[in-house]
Order: structure tokens, then C-alpha cells, then sequence
């Protein structure tokens, strides 16, 4: 399993007071003073402080649930024993598809990504498995949790045959490989790898 990045970010302490409105109130009411039995008992700015922080931690939670399971889902693609013969419409996140391999002996998708002695018709295959993975995935986090795979196995043509597979150019790739940095929810160990493709891109056209 890959650990995501958003699990090691989110190592910080949290506050005491908790989530939820009570330590809404907390934050917004007691570094002025004031005491509530009720909402009536707050002033119109210490009640909009409060509310927003409530938003804001509604949204926060959001998003943190998001990133989860996009990790959640990008670890279980990448453990996909290949090659995977189940069609991709029949494809269950949380379960394994069917194999051509099921002597427990199978790589994984992870593995031939990552590793150096992939071929390029192996590759080849990934990117194009990814590409349909993401038509049938039109929902996040599925669309970009597939669209990553097909920009790793890119990179893994880049990095470990010196050849580019797709149409795009190496200017375009940089960039697409840049916004694929910026998800917390990829593992260290893809966010490398995409960082050393991004660096082969530089400075070509």
C-alpha cells in the first residue's frame, strides 16, 4: 500500500474543543470574554464568527473526506494484479478484477509502473487501460484518480525508455504532471515519480 501524502500532512494537533459547535463557540467566544446560554446572548459579530467557523470546518471535513477517498481509491487501482481481463465497466473499486494471472504470482499495476523493467508495450497497455478507466469514471474522485495512472505510465515511458507514448507534447506533459503534484491524496512514492518525468520535460517542446 502507498501511503498518501494527505495522511502524512494531516499530522498536525487538533484543537481541544473539538469539531462541531462547540468549539465553534469556543474559538469565536472566548477570546472575547463573553459567555452564551443561548445564541440570543451573542453579539451579531461574535454570532457571524461563529457561524462562519462552523462552514469553515464543515468545509474543511469535506474536503479532508474527498482526499480520503481518493487515496482510498487510487491504492486499490494501483494493486490491481495485471493484466486485468474483467471490462472496465464491470471493474468494482473495492474489488479485484478478474486476471489472466491467478497463481498469486500476478504484478501489479503499481509495480510495473515503478519499476525500471517495464516494457513499453506493457506501458503502453496501462495508459490505454487508464484512458478508458477515466471515460467510464466521468465522477470524482474516480475521473482523476484513473487520470493519474495514464499520466504515470507516461512518465514511466519517459523515465525508463527515453520514449514519449502519447501525442502531447513535453511542454504539456510538464504541466499536466504539475497539477498532479498538487493532490494531497498522491502517494510519495508517485509524486517522485512524477516529479522525475517533469524534470525530463523540462526545457523540450
Amino acid at each position: 500500500m502507498l501511503p498518501s501524502r494527505a495522511h502524512q500532512v494531516r499530522g498536525e494537533a487538533v484543537p481541544a474543543a473539538g469539531p462541531g459547535l462547540a468549539g465553534a463557540y469556543q474559538r469565536a467566544c472566548v477570546p472575547t470574554g463573553e459567555s452564551m446560554e443561548s445564541t440570543h446572548d451573542l453579539t451579531p459579530e461574535t454570532l457571524a464568527k461563529l457561524m462562519g467557523i462552523v462552514a469553515g470546518d464543515e468545509r474543511e471535513a469535506a474536503d479532508t473526506r474527498r482526499q480520503d477517498r481518493a487515496a482510498d481509491l487510487l491504492t486499490c487501482w494501483l494493486g490491481w494484479p495485471w493484466p486485468v481481463r474483467t471490462p472496465v465497466a464491470d471493474a468494482k473499486p473495492r474489488r479485484p478484477p478478474e486476471t489472466l494471472e491467478q497463481n498469486g504470482k500476478a504484478t501489479t499495476i503499481a509495480q510495473l509502473l515503478l519499476g525500471e523493467r517495464s516494457g513499453l508495450g506493457v506501458l503502453c497497455e496501462i495508459k490505454e487501460f487508464a484512458k478508458r478507466l477515466a471515460r467510464r469514471n466521468k465522477a470524482e474522485p474516480g475521473h482523476s484518480v484513473a487520470t493519474a495512472i495514464y499520466y504515470a505510465a507516461i512518465a514511466s515511458a519517459l523515465l525508463h525508455h527515453g520514449r514519449k507514448i502519447t501525442a502531447h507534447s513535453h511542454r504539456s506533459l510538464e504541466a499536466s504532471f504539475l497539477r498532479l503534484m498538487a493532490e494531497p491524496w498522491l502517494p510519495a512514492a508517485l509524486y517522485e515519480h512524477l516529479g522525475q518525468a517533469c524534470r525530463f520535460c523540462g526545457g523540450r517542446t
